[in-house]
């Protein structure tokens, strides 16, 4: 397989360091072919062969004709500008998206959780407790014809595990599709990934990523249900039937689904190098200015974990502060740059 900039992460600085070894032994000798490069450089033509590969993947090398040993020359930034440029476009649409759906989500929280007040408006009811949610759940759960969208951030209960799978099979049994993310978290756990496997195979279609937003159920795409207090479970919830609103919840479900990795028989395995998935995600909310509490809330670890986690992430890379962490960590590549 060729090398792209989505595996610059787990490549490593020995596959860096024969790459460039190639290319600058391509750039003193075009005319030389994988035999002539290998002497050069003293690798092996295996590997001057991957990397010629991968070069040429890049577009920063093209074959000549066949009448010519060798290969043709393109700048990088050249060949690498476009790429970088679409991917830099679409990842900012990406985030605004986010930063929206995120910033009402916090807005709504905040203004039910005031003060412990009963605030309802057109399109939105706020339930105080669990029987209430309970009930209104079990009602909406009769009612939905279509489909089922989830967040999961909260580990259920074992009882309330086997509860809900009865539920759901209830819903599958009556056609309607359940679509869950969860967080890539609960996946190493093998209790937890051998119930999540169980559910899949009876029909769920789950996904996981190492970060979500909040806990979030959507119906039928016309009714949402979110947690009164994101940091604290099953103490009552915001249900939301305008319009425009739940339109909006929804795509950020849609959003995090293309982003998010299928449920696989095996817990999602760990790059050879460079950051643990849990590491790069709290890296990223990190160099976003995240406090340690509001980064566990999205990953769903305790604010124990994350701090342990930060802390041997700056033993690594030598940072002497969070700033300097991010900065570091950036400078490797492993994530955007806070300055971008």
């Amino acid at each position: 397989m060729g090398w792209s900039p989505e595996k610059r992460v787990a490549s490593g600085d020995v596959r860096d360091e024969a790459l460039m070894a190639v290319l600058e032994s391509v750039i003193a000798q075009p005319g030389v072919g994988v035999a002539g490069i290998g002497t050069a450089t003293q690798l092996d033509e295996t590997v001057v062969a991957a990397r010629v590969e991968d070069l040429v993947s890049l577009g920063v090398l093209k074959a000549r004709d066949d009448t010519e040993q060798g290969w043709s020359l393109v700048h990088p930034r050249s060949a690498l500008n476009g790429l970088l440029a679409d991917r830099e476009r679409r990842l900012a649409v990406h985030m605004d998206e986010l930063a929206e759906a995120r910033q009402l989500v916090d807005r709504l929280s905040d203004v039910f959780a005031n003060g412990g007040r009963h605030i309802d408006s057109p399109g939105v009811v706020t339930l105080r407790n669990r029987a209430e949610v309970t009930e209104r759940l079990t009602d909406l759960g009769r009612e939905v014809q279509n489909e089922v969208c989830s967040f999961v951030t909260v580990q259920p209960p074992p009882q309330a595990a086997v509860d809900g799978r009865e539920l759901d099979r209830l819903l599958l049994d009556r056609g309607v599709t359940l679509r869950m993310i969860c967080l890539e978290a609960f996946y190493r756990d093998a209790a937890v990934a051998r119930h999540l496997i169980d559910s899949a195979e009876m029909g769920l279609r789950i996904r996981t990523r190492p970060t979500l937003p909040t806990r979030m159920l959507v119906f039928d795409r016309r009714v949402a249900v979110l947690p009164l207090d994101p940091s604290v479970s099953g103490e009552g919830a915001v249900v939301i039937d305008h319009g425009t609103i739940v339109h909006l919840l929804h795509s950020l479900f849609e959003i995090h689904w293309k982003d998010s990795d299928p449920l696989s028989a095996t817990a999602p395995a760990q790059p050879a190098v460079g950051p643990r998935p849990m590491e790069l995600a709290i890296l990223n909310l990190l160099a976003l200015g995240h406090k340690d509490e509001a980064i566990a809330r999205s990953t769903g670890q305790s604010t124990r974990t994350v701090r342990r986690l930060v802390a041997g992430l700056a033993v690594t890379l030598n940072a002497r502060s969070r700033f300097d962490l991010a900065l570091r960590a950036a400078a490797r590549g492993w994530i955007d740059s806070p300055f971008d």
